[in-house]
């Protein structure tokens, strides 16, 4: 992930918003906000833009068990806003699967390999 790094300027791009929702797969308690914490210090670089993440809704992930995590783009269908934030987090390969009528542009559903892309909440110094 590229984190807010304070030997790179990133003044002179434009800058822009990926909408996100968390959704937690795991059963871990505070997960989704431990992921959504993450992001907050997130950037990405792409096609010239400099692009950060606003969390706008974290929930638990009710279907059947996961594998491994998953980033969807619910607007674009091209798949652009998931990209970006594959590129963000090494997250791979991005999905699409549009909804109309949803605020969020991608959709995060965290697996159990999350520690890969977001890190170790055990080792987190962050407080709850």
């Amino acid at each position: 992930m590229e984190d807010e790094n304070p030997y790179v300027d990133y003044s002179g791009y434009p800058q822009d918003t990926v909408l996100v929702e968390i959704l937690n797969g795991t059963g871990k308690d505070a997960l989704g906000r431990f992921v959504a914490d993450t992001l907050k210090s997130t950037k990405a670089l792409w096609n010239e833009t400099l692009y950060v993440f606003d969390v706008i809704r974290i929930d638990n992930w009710y279907e059947p068990e996961l594998d491994r995590t998953f980033i969807v783009d619910r607007k674009d269908s091209m798949g652009r806003n998931a990209r970006i934030l594959c590129e963000a987090t090494s997250v791979d390969p991005p999905l699409v699967e549009i909804r109309k009528n949803t605020m969020q542009d991608v959709t995060i559903i965290v697996g159990p390999d999350y520690e890969i892309y977001f890190g170790s909440m055990d080792s987190s110094d962050k407080i709850w």
